[in-house]
């Protein structure tokens, strides 16, 4: 047997890449010597014998068909040559076959093109990985062994102006035709627009010769040692990865998985459906869905509180009390104001009504107006609550409450008061009298007799009293009470202005911690709504204005969307124009719907590196390992890369997490609609 020069070149390099002059071992049974494609397999006659070539007889957009063991397909393969040489991306659908929860299944491949000026073949060389950041997904289990697939393999050019190819390694056999060279579109198939960017600057060498100093002990850990002789360890930048590839594909394909660089299985179509889930839908689109399922799954119409997360799919029933009730509660609340504002919904209303009763039981059924509760559960049938449960008495017998309202929980009822009061009540509004009176009466128990902070600490009550005493005046009805509250709130803004630029969010070795961060913005959020109703000292909201830019210095770099649209809102330069709508609008992009979990471990990813700084510091326990587990990743990745929480916002630089958790959208909502109100959020976003 006779074989043509193209044939032969193909067959040479692959039988070298493959360690043998025989048929490769690895060749897929579904496609032996060939796969209806018009593609002879490696031994077989060439129709005709290949012209030599030059690099504009391969450079183009050309089609390809073909079938493997998955079912047949149709793409596209763009050749393009560029400083770095000839390169080829091929992105091919899958006819009929679906995968996930129906959806189409397409595979890109991008490789190296390698041959002379007038070669008669080339060859290509592609890598698949299997590690990224799922670590188990269905049967299959990632190791640190799983390194990346090399395909290799050539094209060589026929008689016929179509180019013969074939890719082979780790059970993978591709051998097709790629025809009808067309012109190269404008935009490539795909661009890889992964990035880093630093979340500080660099640390100076005595900065960081303190700090790692004073966490000397902590690089000791057994599971923090290894990383300690890394150059990026030893660096200490710590930065974020950015990647909004693929957002365009799905906004046009929303029905459609896209497997990029990756082998299939059920890992790589795991983190592929995460991208997906983020992408496919718009930011009105999302809050419609997330509205959806909170009103149909999440918050219980007997209840009205936001709960923790549970099972996938879950019902009311599969979703247990949140600990943070309170704050999660005020959160989803004013999201649903907002979002009454901009579209009038009948609904964001009624969820409004149902909310706000329940955060203001968390004040009346704990019989103390000195204490209330950080959340509601129905009675367990059959068991009697232990503290720091309580069983509901008289007309609030249908309840169980959770003791242990603090500073985090008390903002979700200076929020959710104050956004129901606008909403419901303000300027004369009927038709919830009984809400607005119970409003009234619970904010100046607030003012009266809360006390947080203990006696020890005049500062943490003083952050209290000044927004329950400035609420109280502001929703007040008697003009006795507005006046003595007033006064109240004036006394205690002459106290603290003068502290307040000492309140604003720091860094800690470049970073900011997520909560904290968050329950500032709340804070800042009551003060210039409170502010815009009662200018106290006539500077109020002069001063905290001053105060959100104070804040967002320090974390314009940490990819927090609530600062992003806070100081687009309400800081200096505010509007839609703000750089800082951009900056918010890219991670409400990576936000999952639905907003599930996957068995995700970075650790295995050899380009993972540990932080050389435990989280939260100021704890004092990071040596407690693993019962008080501070150890953090030096870099933070998109939302669908990390684990998911019933506050995105405060994930952080995580880098594990476990499968089988859904949490509510609220913390989505209440940004989304925020932007919306405030025009910084175009409907067809």
């Amino acid at each position: 047997m006779r074989l043509g020069r193209s044939s032969r070149a193909v067959w040479l390099i692959l039988a070298a890449a493959c360690g043998s002059s025989d048929a490769p071992s690895n060749e897929s049974p579904a496609s032996p010597g060939g796969n209806g494609s018009g593609v002879a397999g490696p031994g077989a006659p060439a129709a005709t014998a290949a012209p030599s070539s030059t690099v504009t007889d391969v450079v183009g957009l050309w089609a390809v068909s073909g079938s493997d063991a998955r079912g047949s397909y149709s793409g596209d393969v763009e050749v393009r040559s560029s400083a770095a040489g000839l390169s080829f991306t091929r992105a091919i659908r899958y006819a009929g076959v679906t995968v996930e929860d129906g959806r189409e299944l397409h595979w890109l491949i991008r490789g190296k093109v390698d041959g002379g000026p007038n070669a008669t073949s080339y060859a290509l060389a592609a890598s698949l990985r299997r590690i990224d950041f799922i670590a188990k997904r269905g049967g299959v289990v990632r190791g640190s062994n799983d390194g990346p697939i090399a395909l290799v393999g050539a094209m060589a050019l026929t008689g016929k102006g179509e180019l013969d190819v074939s890719l082979l390694g780790g059970g993978i056999s591709i051998r097709e035709t790629w025809r009808s060279r067309r012109a190269l579109p404008s935009e490539p198939l795909y661009v890889d627009q992964r990035r880093w960017m630093a979340s500080h600057d660099p640390p100076t060498a005595s900065e960081k010769q303190l700090s790692f100093s004073l966490f000397a002990n902590y690089h000791t850990l057994d599971i923090v040692k290894p990383y300690v002789g890394r150059a990026d360890f030893q660096a200490a930048q710590h930065g974020h990865f950015v990647d909004p590839s693929d957002l365009d594909f799905y906004r046009q394909n929303p029905n459609a998985l896209r497997v990029v660089d990756k082998v299939i299985d059920e890992v790589s179509l795991g983190e592929t459906r995460a991208r997906a889930d983020s992408f496919r839908h718009t930011l009105a689109r999302k809050a419609e869905l997330y509205d959806k399922d909170i009103e149909e799954r999440f918050v219980d119409p007997d209840l009205g509180m936001i709960p923790e997360g549970g099972t996938p799919g879950a019902g009311f029933a599969g979703h247990g009390p949140s600990g943070d009730g309170s704050l999660w509660t005020g959160i989803y609340l004013a999201g649903q104001v907002y979002r009454h504002q901009v579209t009038g919904s009948a609904v964001a209303k009624a969820n409004v009504v149902r909310s706000l009763n329940a955060l203001l039981t968390l004040q009346e059924i704990t019989g103390d107006w000195s204490q209330f509760a950080r959340t509601l559960r129905k009675p367990q049938v059959g068991i009697a609550p232990q503290a720091p449960w309580h069983a509901g008495t008289g007309s609030f017998s249908q309840y169980e409450w959770l003791a242990g309202g603090n500073n985090d929980m008390i903002k979700g009822l200076f929020y959710g008061y104050l956004m129901g009061w606008e909403l419901l009540c303000e300027g004369g509004k009927t038709g919830h009298e009984a809400l607005c009176a119970r409003i009234r009466v619970n904010a100046k128990h607030l003012a009266d007799d809360v006390q947080l902070g203990g006696s020890n600490a005049p500062a943490s009550q003083l952050t209290n009293k000044l927004p329950a005493a400035w609420l109280a005046a502001v929703v007040a009805e008697d003009a006795t009470d507005k006046l003595n509250y007033q006064t109240k709130a004036s006394s205690y803004w002459a106290l603290i202005k003068s502290v307040l630029p000492s309140t604003a969010v720091a860094g800690v070795n470049g970073r900011v911690e997520g909560s904290g961060a968050h329950l500032e913005s709340v804070s800042d959020l009551v003060a210039m709504n409170l502010a815009k109703r009662m200018n106290l000292g006539g500077d109020a909201t002069t001063l905290y204005r001053g105060h959100i830019d104070q804040s967002y210095k320090v974390i314009e770099r940490q990819r927090f969307p609530e600062w992003d649209l806070l100081k687009a809102a309400f800081g200096s330069g505010a509007g839609p124009s703000s750089p800082s709508v951009k900056l918010a609008v890219s991670r409400l992009e990576e936000a999952m719907v639905p907003k599930v979990s996957y068995n995700i471990d970075r650790t295995l990813n050899p380009d993972f590196c540990m932080s050389p700084y435990p989280s939260h510091p100021w704890k004092g326990d990071w040596m407690q390992y693993p019962q008080a587990d501070r150890t953090d990743a030096l870099n933070s990745y998109p939302h669908f890369e990390m684990e998911v929480d019933i506050l995105y916002w405060k994930v952080g630089n995580s880098y594990r997490s476990t499968e089988g958790y859904e949490a509510p959208g609220g913390d989505y909502l209440h940004l989304y609609w925020f932007g919306r109100k405030h025009n910084l959020i175009a409907a067809n976003d």
